[in-house]
């Protein structure tokens, strides 16, 4: 019986004591905890980079598509300016790239009201009817009678067909558009533009209250008139 008792209490232990399977859940338990909470972070890490990349790419196409429209195309100046919340055509002149003069006209796209800072343009550039000499209205839409809203763009082939009307961004509430004028060698409003010698344009987006633009689109895009159209 001696023996026996001694033989048992010298011999190996085999198994875990119920406070050494607690503990090493609790362990396994933190680890598992903290590899979730590092994947969850790279998770949305990637989520980030890739939603920021793809508001810059928006924010690119968006600059390039103007800025082809206004290189390939003739910019109108409204003659005594664009009123706040104007909606009735105005007599604008056309001055085309490269040119310091051009033709009054009194056709123009102008339907839903705006801030009072547009820029009209007839284009050959791609726009979304695909055809040559499409005239463009840009603007920010603050009509309540339109479900556009932010940065909008009017547009038709000829007076003779329907008017188009899209949204490009809703998270810009305004833009200031100016010209460089060659007899003063500064930047005037577009409503001063017809009293002066135009040679170059520049568009400003200002963000709508409580948004914030990319950092692409609060950069000034300038043209300038006569510039080669890569």
């Amino acid at each position: 019986m001696t023996r026996a008792r001694g033989s048992t209490r010298s011999g190996t232990r085999s198994g875990m004591t119920l406070i050494e399977l607690v503990i090493a859940i609790t362990i396994l338990a933190m680890m598992v905890t903290g590899g979730s909470v590092a994947f969850g972070t790279i998770i949305d890490r990637q989520q980030t980079i890739r939603y920021a990349s793809a508001e810059v790419e928006r924010a690119a196409s968006m600059r390039e598509m103007l800025r082809q429209w206004i290189l390939q195309g003739e910019p109108q100046i409204q003659q005594g300016g664009v009123p706040r919340g104007a909606r009735a055509g105005a007599q604008v002149a056309t001055v085309a790239l490269g040119s310091r003069a051009g033709s009054a006209s009194t056709a123009g796209v102008t339907a839903a009201a705006s801030t009072g800072n547009e820029l009209t343009i007839v284009t050959s550039a791609p726009n979304p009817l695909m055809t040559s000499n499409v005239r463009i209205r840009i603007f920010v839409d603050t009509d309540d009678n339109t479900p556009e809203r932010g940065l909008t763009i009017e547009y038709q082939a000829s007076t003779q067909t329907p008017l188009m009307r899209r949204e490009l961004d809703s998270t810009i509430g305004d833009l200031t558009v100016e010209f460089y004028d060659q007899r003063t060698s500064r930047w005037i409003p577009s409503t001063e533009a017809a009293t002066g010698t135009p040679i170059a344009l520049r568009i400003t987006m200002i963000p709508a209250d409580g948004f914030v633009l990319p950092r692409l689109l609060t950069l000034p895009l300038t043209v300038v008139f006569g510039e080669v159209t890569p």
